[in-house]
Formats: structure tokens, C-alpha cells, sequence
């Protein structure tokens, strides 16, 4: 897209990362929905990413009542999945490829996963250096061994990554390892934070990134339910909110023609009560939901 960013992007995205944050709790619907009108196409189909990240063992346990409401209702999602539990749990992943889903690399090992504040986390087992800190043939090592143990186990190629730290980390910098371990796309980026916010775009020779959708009241903060449901209690954790800024979110990439990228984790929305009215709604509504891969290949 060669058109200006919407002025009230441009001013927002200029400001320290504490003045983002401020600014996005003011007027965090305006900049949502000038991200999906910016990046929409009114002669377009609406179209949903609906992905998940696998990070912790509890993640894991979730995964195949999570695929089973999925294919229940003949959705499909996408799921990135940490070399090392693929390893450790491979029935569970095969959850995954059985129901006909997507697997994307999301690192072997998930560097940084330690919190001490939450029980699913405070393992000593998990790692503290946090991915960006690793040497470049550490990364790489990291997103090799995850993309061996999804073909060994569960025969599948991967074509994509996501990386660990979602919004603390610059992917730009890992495009290259991507590139190199054979893959075509990422989804490693606020859909805020980049050209186009949100629409696909080329990051480098080969790699498209296919950004992340923002919280639409806290667009600078990635709409995911560690955002919503987690994190110091759940800025959006009251009976129903979840599911008015998800339907919300939805209304307006239907209205703009535009791309909605979701992510959420399994262990928090298995057995939510927001998430199946959520599906439910999603298969009624006009739009498509597609893999990474078909979004790719429907735009190329």
C-alpha cells in the first residue's frame, strides 16, 4: 500500500511505547477500526485467520476438545506449536493434523515461558533467556528442531512461523532464519505496527507477514486472551466482554472487507463460554475462514 497511514495512526505510532499505550486506551476503537479500513478492500471477501498458540503443557491437554469444536463446526484453525512438547506429547498434537488443521513452528523450546506468577508457568523446566537474546545459530537450532519433531511425529511440512515473545520482539531481524529453514510466510507482527496494518505484505524476498490483529480497545496490545483473560486478572474478563470485542472486532472486518488475524490459547478458551458462541456466530457470518496457507494462495 503506497497511500499515508490515517493520521491518527501516524500520531500515535510516533509516540514512546508508554505514550502508545495511553493514547490506544482514549481512542482505541477510532485506531481499530482506521487499521481495518486502511487495510480493508470493499470488493474483497471478509476473511478470518483463527490460530492458537501451544505454549505450555496445559495448551497441550486442551488440544483435542479444542479441534474437536473446531471441526464440529468445519472451521479451521491454525496452530503454532513448541518443538519440545510436540516431542513429549505427540498424540495430543495429532489432534492437530488428524482434524485437517494447520501446524506453524513457534520454536523448539519457547524461550522465556518461566512466570512464577501464574501455576502453568512457574515450572523450573521452562526457559528464562528470551528468544531475541539468543545467538543467531541458536535461533536458528530452535527453529529447526521444532520443524523436525512436527515431520517426525506427525508427518507434516510446516510453512510458517510464528515467534515466541508475540509484540516484544522485532521479527525483522529473524525473516533470514526463516527463509533458510524453508518457509514462505510469518505471522510475528502487530497488525498496529506494520505497513500496511494488517493486510499481508512482503517483509523480505519470500516471507510474507501476515500480521496479528490488535485488541480493538488496546490495538497496541495483541487481542489474545492473555491480553483479555490472563494477565493481572484480564483487562476484558468480565461475563460477556470477551465475546462483544470479538463479535465487534468481526462486524468490522466484515464492513471494511478487511483481514481479522486471531490467536488465542487453547488452555483459555476450551472451555470459556464466550468461545462457542464466538464459533458459532463465525459460521453464520459472512466471511471466509482460511489456514495461512489458503490465505496465501488465494492472494498470490
Amino acid at each position: 500500500m503506497s497511500s499515508p497511514l490515517p493520521p491518527i495512526v501516524r500520531a500515535v505510532r510516533a509516540l514512546p511505547p508508554i505514550g502508545r499505550q495511553i493514547a490506544s486506551v482514549a481512542l482505541g476503537r477510532h485506531i481499530s477500526e482506521a487499521c481495518m479500513a486502511y487495510q480493508g478492500d470493499d470488493q474483497a471477501i471478509p476473511t478470518v485467520v483463527l490460530s492458537f498458540d501451544c505454549d505450555f503443557p496445559i495448551d497441550v491437554e486442551a488440544l483435542p476438545a479444542l479441534c474437536d469444536a473446531l471441526s464440529a463446526r468445519d472451521v479451521c484453525g491454525s496452530f503454532a506449536v513448541v518443538g519440545q512438547w510436540v516431542d513429549r506429547y505427540p498424540e495430543q498434537h495429532r489432534a492437530i493434523s488428524d482434524g485437517g488443521h494447520e501446524l506453524i513452528n513457534h520454536s523448539h523450546t519457547h524461550p522465556n515461558l518461566r512466570n512464577t506468577s501464574y501455576d502453568f508457568a512457574a515450572s523450573e523446566e521452562f526457559t528464562e533467556r528470551m528468544f531475541g537474546d539468543l545467538s543467531r545459530a541458536e535461533q536458528l537450532d530452535e527453529l529447526r528442531r521444532c520443524h523436525e519433531a512436527v515431520r517426525q511425529h506427525l508427518g507434516v511440512e510446516m510453512a510458517g512461523c510464528r515467534l515466541p515473545h508475540f509484540g516484544n520482539l522485532a521479527p525483522e531481524t529473524a525473516y533470514g532464519l526463516m527463509r533458510e529453514v524453508g518457509y514462505c510466510f510469518s505471522s510475528s507482527l502487530l497488525a498496529v505496527l506494520s505497513p500496511t496494518l494488517g493486510a499481508p505484505y512482503t517483509a523480505l524476498e519470500g516471507i510474507t507477514e501476515i500480521p496479528v490483529a490488535g485488541c480493538p480497545q488496546h490495538p497496541f496490545t495483541v487481542f489474545d486472551t492473555w491480553h483479555c483473560l490472563v494477565k493481572n486478572g484480564g483487562r476484558h474478563a468480565a461475563e460477556g466482554e470477551f465475546l462483544q470485542l470479538a463479535l465487534g472486532a468481526l462486524d468490522s472486518c466484515q464492513h471494511h472487507g478487511g483481514l481479522l488475524n486471531l490467536y488465542f490459547d487453547p488452555k483459555d478458551v476450551v472451555d470459556h463460554p464466550d468461545f462457542p458462541r464466538f464459533l458459532d456466530t463465525l459460521v453464520e457470518a459472512p466471511v471466509r475462514v482460511v489456514s495461512y496457507e489458503t490465505l496465501l494462495a488465494d492472494t498470490a
